[in-house]
């Protein structure tokens, strides 16, 4: 499946510390933006999402969200990247994913609001600040 720059897909954006797999979690707002979050070893617990061995393809250790690298980027941006290792995160966990970055403290506000005016694939979902 390629990169469409949809809710799941997921790429890898270099950074200072090396390379980390990102996924975006909201459909565009009316600014063109969306959400997208990095994860990173679990040992680095800031949320309490949990991906373990075998919950998803790309992920040879435990591995978590970085709720306080969340970024709100211009969906044109990330069309024009060329994107490899493309893995795609289906809805029960971009689920467990935005679930978990509305419950976290480390979670910037704007993400947050975002995330509540434009995420209606949890519309259903209670969550509560931890």
């Amino acid at each position: 499946m390629p990169f469409t720059c949809k809710v799941g897909d997921s790429f890898f954006l270099p950074d200072n510390n090396g390379r980390h797999r990102w996924v975006i979690i909201t459909k565009p707002n009316s600014s063109c933006c969306i959400v997208i979050v990095n994860f990173t070893d679990a040992n680095n617990l800031d949320c309490p999402v949990i991906f373990a061995l075998g919950d998803h393809n790309p992920f040879s250790l435990r591995t978590t969200i970085c709720c306080e690298r969340a970024a709100l980027v211009l969906e044109s941006k990330l069309k024009d990247l060329k994107v490899v290792e493309y893995a795609y995160f289906n809805e029960r966990q971009i689920k467990k994913i935005v679930k978990g970055a509305m419950g976290s403290i480390h979670t910037p506000p704007d993400i947050l609001t975002e995330l509540k005016t434009n995420t209606p694939i949890i519309e259903s979902l209670e969550y509560q600040r931890i």
